[in-house]
């Protein structure tokens, strides 16, 4: 995975994409948060996780309003 984090690029993708590219950062930070032996850094990779996924899902409900 490529882990630079670009908001040009990353503007340019469309929801559906944002929001793979979310979840995937999401898995990546949870497989860290397993193999982390510092307790304090395996509690920041599992926060970096949750909002990770809270960012996916924002996108989610901002693309799927009712009509």
């Amino acid at each position: 995975m490529e882990p630079n984090f670009k908001a040009d690029e990353f503007s340019r993708l469309t929801p559906s994409q944002r929001v793979g590219w979310c979840r995937r950062m999401a898995e990546e930070a949870a497989r860290l948060a397993e193999g982390a032996a510092n307790p304090l850094v395996r509690t920041a990779y599992v926060e970096l996780s949750k909002q990770w996924t809270a960012l996916a899902n924002e996108i989610e409900r901002d693309t799927v309003r009712p009509t």
